[in-house]
């Protein structure tokens, strides 16, 4: 508790001081994801100081799907639920996977719904989403291909190309996760459910990474990291 305590006194200052102190830098995109980062700290240890206990949802987990709270080396810590995971302050780092089904040198991307929550309208990877506690991230992914593209994939064809926290602030809710990349060959057939899905296509994947530097704006906060990882694992397995 005395430990907790303390740690809340230090990490407050830290934040004061960059927030009031250093307004320049605190404006700044890196900036502002380091106040987000500070925020989660302190609400974390507050619950510490008060539990004496890791992340537990504060709400009726009756109904509700939680996800896996985890620390920035992806040790699961806890849970919480979707609505804790993305709010806008303090959001709860949290297990995500993003997966790329590529086919030669041509990767299966999708365009977000425009009824997204956040990132609607913008191109990201085939698809992805969150583990749910008690269920297997194999489960999960198998189950989400299907859901999002109508994609039958084999269990254990999957592999896992590397992973990265990032932070994402999307005006009222925020993305703040530790993404596990994986990667799949596939060259079946495509049918998108249009609740998650407003568009779809093949591409080169040297034609995407030259859109990508042009317009970057055109695709998901987390994408272009994503697909670096994903590339370098196609190209060399």
């Amino acid at each position: 508790y005395e430990r907790a305590e303390k740690m809340v006194e230090n990490y407050e200052r830290i934040f004061n001081d960059l927030q009031y102190d250093n307004i320049d830098y605190a404006q700044t995109f890196f900036g502002q994801a380091q106040l987000y980062f500070l925020k989660s700290i302190v609400y974390r240890l507050m619950i510490i100081k008060s539990t004496g206990a890791v992340y537990k949802s504060t709400e009726d987990p009756r109904g509700v799907s939680q996800l896996i709270a985890v620390d920035y080396m992806g040790k699961e810590i806890g849970e919480c639920t979707k609505e804790e995971a993305h709010r806008s302050v303090a959001p709860i780092l949290h297990k995500a996977f993003s997966i790329f089904l590529y086919n030669g040198n041509k990767l299966l991307i999708q365009k977000r719904s425009l009824k997204k929550k956040h990132s609607g309208g913008l191109w990201a990877n085939t698809c992805c989403s969150h583990p749910l506690v008690g269920q297997g991230i194999e489960d999960t992914m198998i189950e989400r291909l299907d859901m999002e593209m109508g994609i039958t994939y084999e269990k254990n064809k999957l592999n896992r190309a590397g992973q990265f926290v990032y932070f994402l602030d999307c005006g009222g809710c925020a993305e703040y996760e530790y993404d596990e990349i994986y990667v799949g060959e596939y060259k079946g057939n495509v049918l998108v459910n249009r609740e998650e899905v407003h568009e779809w296509k093949w591409i080169d994947m040297n034609e995407l990474e030259e859109d990508m530097r042009e317009n970057p704006h055109m695709y998901a906060g987390w994408f272009i990291t994503a697909f670096y990882i994903a590339r370098e694992k196609i190209m060399k397995p």
